[in-house]
Parts: C-alpha cells; structure tokens; sequence
C-alpha cells in the first residue's frame, strides 16, 4: 500500500469524515489523505499533517471545529453565513487561525444536501425549488462556494508544505441536451405531423408552416437534427423511453429511427436515460425504462438525468444507484441557474439516512434554456452575461459549467426561442 501525501487527524472517527478527507478533498487536490483517529499517530508521522478540532505541537494546516458538532451530528437548523476573506463560508468558528469556519462541515452540508432531507417548500412538481435554498437566500448561489473553500485549504496547505503536488482544475464547459422530442416532424404518426403542422400555422406563421411541410414531404432535413453538430462537441445527450403522459410526448422507444438515434450516442460513450415524469416515485415505471435501454443498446445506461428534474433526495437517488446508474445529472435548479451542490466538479453521493458514501456519482449542472427563458424570462442577451458570470466564477477555481438544453432552444423555430442560438455559441468548446 502506498503512503498517503497527507495524514488527516481527528479525536473522533466518523464515515462523514472520512468520506471529507478521503473521498473529496484527496481527489480534488489530487492527493492521497489518509484519515485517522488515532492522534497518536501523529507523533510518528513525518509528512505533511491537517488537523480537524484540535491543534497539536507540530507543524499542521488546523481546521477548527464547529462547537455544536455541525458535521456528525444531523442539524436541522439553518447554519449561520459569515465571511472569510471576501466570499461567504458556514459554520464560523471564533478562532485566531488562517481559517475561521468548520470547513469540513460546510462542505458536507452542502453536498449532501443537508437542507433538502428536512421538511419545506416544493413546487407542483414536487421538487425542491432553488428560492428555498439557504445559498439563494444569502445571494451566494451563484458561487461555487466548496471549490473556493476548497481552494483556500490548498493555498494553506501550500504556504505550510510546499513541495505537496496539489493539482489545479482547468474550467470547461459541459453541453448535454435532454431529447424531450428527437424531430420536430419526422418519424412521427401521420396525425401528430398534422397536429405540428397546425400549431405552426396557428402560432409561428405560414412560413414556418411551410418549411414544415417540405420537411414531412422529404425535401428539407428536420431542424430538430442537429446530432452531428453535437456529436463534435462531445455533448451528453439524455433519452427518454418511457410511455406518453401529459409531461412525456417523447417519440416512442419503438420507433427504429430513434433506436438508432439512442445507439449511436451510447457506442460513443455520451448518452444517458432520461427517466419519465413520475418514475422517481413508480420503481416499476423506471425499472421497466431502464430494461428498454438495454434491449436496445446492448448493455444498461450508467447516466440519468430526471425528466422535469424531479430529484427526490434521497429516494430518488437510492432508486438509480440500485439499478446501476452509475452518473446521476439532475443536481440542479428549474427556477434558478447556480451552484445547487455549491460546486462544478462530480462527487460521490453520501446517503445521509444510511450514513455511507455511496458510488452513485452526482454530475451537477449550473444553467437550463428553459430557466433562462420561462422562470426568468431573460432576453439572449441578459442569458449570456448570466453565463458569462457563471464560468469566469469556475474559471477561478476550475471544474465544469454543465449546461442543459433541448432541441427546440437550439433549432430557434419557434418564436419564443428566436435569438437563442447564439446564448450556447457565447460559450467555449470542448
């Protein structure tokens, strides 16, 4: 067995603590942290040290310890914001030390998502809306707050060892794209083409009625079909499969044209399942759509993002993990853009409930085309300053704007989505 680059000491062993140490400060640092309880240890141990809740006679980066346990014992209440050289920070610690909060704890709290086991305001699709949020509350949503903790422990364990290798994270933007509708025509019953037709003569006009029509007559590409463009762009693309619901009018799974569709994406290693609306709460209903994936690509999906982002934590999540998704991409907001988890790098799911870290492994997003448009009713130009500040806020402290669009954003057919083609364009390639 290797020696760890890092020995992490505390009076008190706790999986919270070792998940902190071991499972997300060691891999985002790039560092092996090895977790002890056993403060003795420390008296042999000859390298780089942190400790978390007391201060020993030795060289160490000390990270204090909230007075009320914030990190192992289940707290309902609210944590206090304060702040710590410029930026906002939870659990603040009246010390004399570089850092004055529990840093540990306020990472955990805000990725597993401590505020959404407790009892409080969902919205009418039963999801926990982003205003209810303690970090949109105290106007640090837009701020991946535990990459700039994150980094602030870097720069101490830096400044106290300074021969320690501590990665840093390049910024890069992550386009995926749910396929609520593969075309917009094509591939369709001959009376939901007719149904397209009228409602684009009724709503965008007789010139889009037209175009329409050359596209079911065979004599135009559907504007839907932008795969190829995608495809270049290493995009993340989510399929559903389930039945046709008031929410869901997806094309069916039985379609040979979507088949191949879904095939195609999932030989190159970038397509996931998109469960359908209410699957979170119908085991079966999942279970049966994930099963439709494998028939038809050979093998079981490892993404998931939830249609309508219904995320129940932690239901939701137990249900995927079973069924071996591996990469969960709904941790995210519908009615706010930001940093749900408070960060732009994946991390494995803690199970709060059955206190473990699980390897279910959560992908967060940070900006959605319809919270733009419908929840914030934002011109393409006020999505794209919104944007722009969201990756020069990850630019500083690395990891990945995750974007989430659909096919009606991006074609601009419809006129509510005229101009919106250049909001992705403003954003940089892979």
């Amino acid at each position: 067995m290797s020696r760890p680059d890092i020995l992490a000491c505390a009076p008190k062993d706790h999986p919270r603590l070792r998940y902190i140490f071991e499972r997300i400060l060691g891999p985002r640092l790039g560092l092996k942290i090895s977790f002890t309880s056993h403060t003795a240890e420390l008296s042999t141990w000859n390298g780089p040290c942190i400790t978390y809740g007391f201060q020993p006679d030795r060289p160490c980066v000390h990270l204090p310890a909230h007075a009320d346990e914030a990190l192992t014992r289940n707290k309902e209440n609210i944590p206090e914001v304060a702040e710590q050289d410029g930026s906002p920070c939870l659990f603040p610690v009246a010390t004399d030390g570089v850092i004055r909060f529990d840093l540990p704890a306020a990472i955990f709290w805000m990725l597993a998502r401590v505020e959404e086991y407790t009892p409080g305001p969902r919205d009418r699709h039963g999801r926990f809306p982003g205003k209810a949020s303690l970090a949109h509350r105290a106007q640090f949503l837009e701020l991946p707050v535990v990459d700039v903790w994150i980094g602030t422990l870097a720069r101490e364990l830096k400044s106290q060892f300074p021969t320690l290798p501590i990665q840093t994270a390049k910024a890069h933007h992550r386009p995926t794209y749910d396929i609520d509708f593969a075309w917009r025509y094509l591939h369709k019953p001959a009376a939901d083409q007719f149904k397209s037709l009228a409602r684009d003569l009724l709503h965008e006009g007789p010139s889009q009625f037209l175009r329409g029509l050359q596209v079911v007559r065979g004599r135009a590409a559907d504007p839907y079909d932008l795969y190829d463009r995608w495809s270049s762009d290493k995009a993340i693309l989510f399929f559903p499969l389930g039945g046709r619901s008031a929410w869901d009018r997806n094309h069916s799974a039985s379609v040979p044209a979507y088949q191949n569709l879904i095939r195609r994406w999932h030989d190159q290693g970038l397509a996931g399942i998109h469960p359908s609306y209410g699957s979170s709460e119908e085991g079966d209903r999942l279970e049966r759509e994930v099963e439709q994936y494998a028939r038809i690509c050979g093998t079981p999906p490892t993404r998931s993002r939830q249609h309508y982002l219904q995320l129940r934590i932690p239901q939701t999540l137990r249900q995927l993990e079973s069924l071996g998704i591996r990469e969960e991409w709904s941790m995210g907001y519908a009615d706010l853009p930001g940093f749900r988890a408070g960060t732009a790098h994946p991390y494995p799911w803690y199970d709060l409930e059955q206190e473990r870290c699980t390897d279910l492994v959560i992908h967060p997003f940070h900006a959605m085309d319809a919270t733009l448009r419908h929840y914030l009713a934002q011109t393409p130009e006020e999505a794209e300053l919104l944007l722009g500040k969201l990756w020069n806020a990850i630019q500083k402290t690395g990891g990945e704007l995750t974007t989430v669009w659909h096919n009606n954003s991006v074609a601009c057919v419809d006129k509510v989505w005229a101009g919106w083609a250049r909001v992705l364009q403003c954003l940089p390639k892979n």
